[in-house]
């Protein structure tokens, strides 16, 4: 505390007038006229009071001690003056003898507190409340998040160049996963867990490991990383094994090596996890990130992906966002809406249900796979054409719906995947 107007050697005070302008200092940094970001508040509250005020500066001993007590607005009296908290050691004293009531106080703390400069957000503190945000939304209201625009992150450098969002989930237990399978106290064995996962991650991504989320339904703990592209990411997978996302590469769904089913670059993280820390590792991954302003929706759309993945008959380990647009859209439907359709679509059944038993879902999703040829579906699903054909008229004498007949098979598709989801939830 500076007492008396005295100031220690080395620092200075500028007593001014009201609608004077508050020195430069090196380091500090300025509003566009050249002050300090106080300097237009303090003028204009100066001038409506009629008051006069110094600017002045602490010895670095007395700001250790301030700043744990003080912050930007906070009110304090020095003899007979009224100070106020700028900014670390720098304070607004008012002269001796005026008047300061308590609503004007209360006044410029509210302006001072209201102009400060925030600090930028951490990138990866603001994806992973995005992230936990986002999980805690209704199913049905996760594809319309991916619609909205934070713009709050237009700003803010995509520090490692153009790559996806992974959404990373461990199924495990506490004490389930050790080699010697001896259990121990849970949060330990938690963190254990976390930090072999973590350590294996990093050495694929770098630092593109952006943290822990909450962990899904299921999962013992959930993450996010961000994957680097490569130059070739979008056409085709690699075989590189360097960490940094520099020569792993993420296959995309439809490129070459489509056929045997390699999740190339993130199949690869997964597999390495799973063998080192013995867990079961799934994914989901974002649409491309390419600019800032992107961020938010690659972690949106790595969220979205996992949920759509509900729909799938058999949920692939690494659902990227885009695999399935049916799902998107199922995913956006009202429960209630879905509900609606099952109802309205049993009404035509003889027995008031649509609903198969399992021998007959499975006919059902080979002919849809078969594109409704009764051929081609026996030879996918192993039956005997005519085993095959006398399941058909089954379905169709059960339900009213004929499934070589596309509009119908669409409907009994969507009325099964429905019910199994629904028993499911």
């Amino acid at each position: 505390m500076i007492r008396r107007g005295r100031l220690p050697a080395g620092r200075s005070h500028v007593c001014r007038r009201a609608g004077e302008r508050a020195p430069q200092s090196p380091g500090r940094a300025a509003v566009a006229d050249g002050g300090f970001w106080w300097d237009r508040p303090l003028r204009e509250f100066a001038r409506a009071v009629e008051l006069d005020y110094q600017v002045c500066g602490e010895a670095p001993a007395v700001q250790q001690r301030a700043r744990r007590q003080r912050a930007t607005g906070d009110w304090w009296r020095n003899g007979s003056r009224w100070c106020v908290c700028l900014e670390g050691g720098w304070y607004a004293a008012f002269p001796r003898g005026g008047h300061l009531p308590l609503h004007w106080r209360r006044l410029l703390t509210w302006m001072l507190r209201a102009v400060r400069p925030r600090p930028a957000p951490d990138v990866r503190e603001q994806m992973r409340e995005w992230a936990n945000e986002l999980a805690l939304r209704p199913d049905q209201d996760v594809p319309a998040a991916v619609l909205e625009d934070r713009l709050g992150s237009a700003d803010t450098p995509v520090r490692w160049g153009p790559g996806r969002v992974v959404w990373l989930h461990v199924f495990s237990a506490p004490g389930a996963s050790r080699r010697d399978g001896a259990g121990g106290d849970g949060g330990e064995e938690a963190e254990d867990l976390r930090a072999a996962v973590e350590q294996v991650a990093r050495a694929f991504v770098g630092d593109g490991w952006i943290g822990w989320t909450e962990p899904v339904s299921g999962a013992f703990a959930s993450a996010l990383l961000y994957w680097r592209a490569t130059p070739d990411d979008e056409d085709e997978p690699g075989d590189g094994d360097r960490p940094g996302g520099t020569g792993l590469q993420l296959y995309q769904p439809g490129s070459a090596g489509d056929a045997d089913g390699r999740r190339d670059g993130i199949g690869k993280l997964l597999r390495v996890v799973e063998a080192d820390v013995l867990v079961r590792c799934e994914a989901s991954i974002g649409q491309p990130v390419n600019r800032a302003c992107d961020l938010y929706r690659g972690v949106a759309t790595a969220v979205a992906a996992w949920r759509c993945r509900q729909w799938s008959v058999r949920p692939p380990r690494v659902v990227w966002w885009g695999d399935d647009p049916l799902a998107l859209l199922l995913q956006s439907v009202p429960a209630a809406v879905r509900e609606l359709f099952r109802d309205t679509a049993a009404a035509r059944a003889p027995g008031g249900r649509v609903a198969l038993a399992p021998e007959l879902v499975q006919v059902l999703h080979g002919l849809v796979a078969a594109d409704l040829n009764v051929s081609e579906a026996a030879r996918v699903l192993y039956l005997h054409r005519n085993t095959l054909i006398n399941r058909i008229d089954r379905i169709r004498q059960q339900t009213g719906y004929d499934p070589q007949h596309f509009l119908d098979a669409l409907v009994l598709w969507l009325a099964n995947v429905l019910d199994r989801t629904s028993v499911k939830q």
